[in-house]
């Protein structure tokens, strides 16, 4: 496989919510079911002092509770004079967000790259599909995952490849370490990305974060292939 077959992508979730009080005030029904998630998951309860605490943990990693506020995206290409293409989609609307993303992954299987990064398989991709049929966006080719085992999604994990069958996961920035490549985990992590969108407002900080693990995925990635 050649690295420049490869279109290299990451998401940033967020709580729906600043806080679980907020979100009891404006969706009961929603609410309640995190809480019987909180209640009957020790996994949740264990690791929080209170479900406030677990919301803030918690929302921004499930599809159900949590909301897409960025997709960054990069390939490698001589048509640039960096010898790469890095760009973003991201704002407050996700139905719109989401559906351009659909539009953009469209072109991507059109030209038949593949879908990269870092444990896509487990989080991105199906926090995508979860979206866009929430939406009633219809899923671009490269997206139809159902009926499909996560190992016969046209994609090129490198969570997946990097573990090859060793005993324990590695991070992005474990990755990143041991094969030299600078971390992109300077500036915030993504524990701090719900906090940096609702108690700073700071999108375009978020934006530079998850485009900086989409180039980090793509070094790593060229490493691998090269």
């Amino acid at each position: 496989m050649n690295y420049k077959t490869l279109f290299y992508f990451d998401i940033e979730t967020v709580g729906e919510h600043i806080n679980f009080n907020t979100f009891k005030n404006k969706d009961l029904r929603g609410a309640e079911l995190f809480k019987k998630k909180f209640d009957k998951n020790p996994w949740m309860s264990e690791r929080s002092d209170s479900i406030e605490d677990a919301y803030i943990d918690n929302s921004p990693i499930m599809s159900t509770f949590g909301k897409i506020v960025c997709v960054s995206f990069g390939y490698f290409t001589d048509k640039n004079p960096k010898g790469y293409s890095l760009n973003s989609i991201h704002g407050d609307n996700e139905e719109k967000l989401v559906n351009e993303v659909a539009v953009l992954f469209n072109k991507v299987y059109d030209k038949n790259m593949i879908l990269s990064g870092f444990r896509i398989n487990n989080f991105d991709i199906p926090w995508l599909v979860h979206k866009m049929t929430k939406y009633d966006i219809k899923l671009p080719k490269i997206l139809e995952i159902y009926d499909k085992k996560p190992w016969e999604i046209q994609s090129f994990d490198l969570a997946d490849k990097w573990k090859f069958g060793f005993r324990y996961f590695s991070s992005l920035d474990d990755v990143c370490y041991e094969l030299g490549i600078d971390s992109p985990k300077d500036a915030i992590d993504g524990s701090m990305v719900h906090s940096t969108y609702w108690n700073e407002n700071e999108l375009e900080k978020i934006k530079t974060y998850c485009e900086k693990d989409v180039y980090a995925s793509m070094l790593v990635g060229k490493k691998m292939l090269q």
